[in-house]
């Protein structure tokens, strides 16, 4: 009231003085004057609000794994995963998101997975955005123009694994598939080998003409194959085996490396419902040497109903659960876990809920990381 500058009892009088025996025109100037002080109140409150800042939720940066990327040889890759961590703890996969910008374009190429491969040796930067955030990864290529042949066990049979054509429903088969036989999952390259490039007249492979070679024609589709197309014929797995050809069809060496071990990151991860999330997949050598597998790696969900996982190995969560993202490659196993509560987490203190017993420790913690009442 005293922003407009009248009192609440001024026009009331005012109003008697002129209509002393008419009660309707006064009830009329007392509600105009109600309504005036209450529009008045209304943008004095509006204006305070906007004049007050809210305080704004800091913004974590982007993290890229791996931080920096080193491609060695011309087969050399490597899976860049982005996320985005939460003032809340929690971290997004926004891999799929994000827009990606080579320095020198001529270095490195990056796929629709995630996966860089070298194109010449050098050194460049890759910038990665989302708005108004990014993150700058620094890639190198060395050992581009390296002539080695591809191996056989470490880099062929991979590729046969990852497509399938050496599974049990396939040419993995007790009895093989349309006259041709291959180990269950590689674990006989040398047989493996003899069928491929001696078996039946070694009729599957022209090593005058590579690209006639049935052994790249039928994965390819450009003769009828049963098994239906595996891969293009511009893809990295057409390149390699096509080297192979080329370069002579090196045999299985015992002095190849051997893997000794397969680690996955991340290795947890609490997501909400449609949300997606990677997984990068390093094999460890007995030569000390590491390798990124992830896209010559086996994905499999252990319950669809909570998350699905594509052969390039992302998860897309379907319903809440827990499931195991199984990961083989070589003849190891690894799994990766993903969790999509029930409702929202609790926060408890485990030690005091589970009153010292530790069996009790571990079921509460995965009851309250569901969501769920325990």
């Amino acid at each position: 009231r005293a922003s407009i500058g009248v009192t609440h009892r001024q026009p009331f009088a005012k109003a008697r003085s002129l209509y002393p025996n008419d009660k309707g025109n006064i009830m009329r100037v007392r509600k105009s004057v109600f309504a005036m002080l209450l529009a008045s109140t209304a943008l004095l409150y509006s204006t305070f609000v906007t004049a007050t800042p809210k305080s704004a939720t800091p913004s974590l940066p982007l993290t890229a794994t791996p931080a920096k990327v080193v491609l060695t040889g011309r087969y050399g890759e490597s899976r860049l995963l982005i996320e985005e961590p939460q003032a809340d703890g929690k971290i997004f996969d926004v891999s799929t998101k994000a827009k990606y910008t080579f320095a020198d374009p001529k270095i490195a190429t990056l796929d629709d997975n995630g996966v860089l491969r070298p194109l010449k040796d050098g050194k460049t930067l890759l910038v990665v955005s989302t708005g108004t955030r990014e993150v700058k990864v620094p890639v190198f290529v060395k050992g581009s123009a390296d002539k080695t042949p591809p191996r056989f066990h470490t880099d062929v049979i991979p590729i046969l694994t990852r497509t399938s054509c050496n599974s049990g429903g396939c040419h993995g088969a007790a009895q093989g598939k349309g006259g041709f036989k291959l180990s269950l999952a590689g674990f006989d390259p040398d047989n493996d080998y003899d069928w491929i490039t001696r078996a039946n007249l070694a009729r599957r492979i022209t090593p005058s003409q590579p690209d006639n070679s049935l052994f790249l024609r039928k994965p390819t589709l450009g003769v009828v194959h049963k098994g239906g197309k595996r891969f293009d014929v511009s893809s990295p797995e057409y390149r390699l085996l096509r080297d192979w050809i080329v370069d002579g069809m090196p045999a299985p060496d015992p002095k190849e490396p051997q893997i000794t071990k397969l680690e996955v990151y991340p290795q947890n991860r609490t997501l909400p419902l449609g949300k997606t999330q990677r997984f990068i997949v390093t094999a460890t050598y007995n030569d000390n040497s590491k390798r990124d597998v992830s896209a010559e790696t086996l994905f499999t969900s252990s319950d669809d109903n909570v998350a699905k996982v594509t052969p390039d190995g992302e998860a897309n969560v379907m319903g809440s659960g827990e499931c195991a993202v199984i990961i083989r490659y070589q003849g190891l196993s690894k799994t990766a876990r993903i969790i999509s509560p029930f409702t929202a987490p609790q926060k408890v203190d485990l030690e005091q809920a589970a009153k010292g017993n530790p069996i009790d420790k571990l079921v509460l913690g995965k009851v309250f990381a569901l969501g769920l009442e325990p």
